[in-house]
């Protein structure tokens, strides 16, 4: 069972560390540890917990060319023996939003969330899978 365990755990941190700062179709698994990640200032009017439809003011989107992000939240650290422990957490989606009006602060609106979407949670560019044609690169 511990062994199971351990082996899903070490899978899901190579997965996470294959990625990078801009994550593709699929969330990362391991929260990025990038200190200048874009976040969730605050809901339209100032609400605290914001769902899908509503806006919200991000930090940190001022020169970036993104127009859709996911929404994360770190999770529960990783560790496999509590004498080892990993400085990486796992992420939570919390959701989707997409650009309205870029700046400081960004307008975003939300376009899906599982959980309730709150100030500090971290921005990550979604970027599209674009397939291109036959042949070409």
């Amino acid at each position: 069972m511990a062994t199971k365990r351990l082996s899903i755990l070490i899978v899901l941190l190579i997965a996470g560390l294959a990625l990078a700062p801009t994550a593709t179709a699929q969330p990362p698994v391991v929260f990025p540890q990038e200190q200048a990640m874009p976040r969730v200032l605050t809901g339209e009017a100032g609400r605290t917990l914001s769902g899908p439809g509503d806006r919200i003011l991000a930090h940190g989107l001022a020169g970036r060319r993104a127009q859709r992000y996911y929404l994360l939240r770190p999770g529960p650290s990783l560790e496999t023996r509590p004498i080892h422990r990993l400085q990486q957490r796992l992420s939570i989606l919390v959701g989707t939003a997409r650009v309205l009006r870029s700046g400081e602060p960004a307008l975003l609106r939300v376009e899906s969330a599982q959980r309730a979407v709150r100030p500090g949670d971290a921005l990550l560019a979604i970027v599209e899978d674009r397939p291109t044609p036959h042949g070409s690169r």
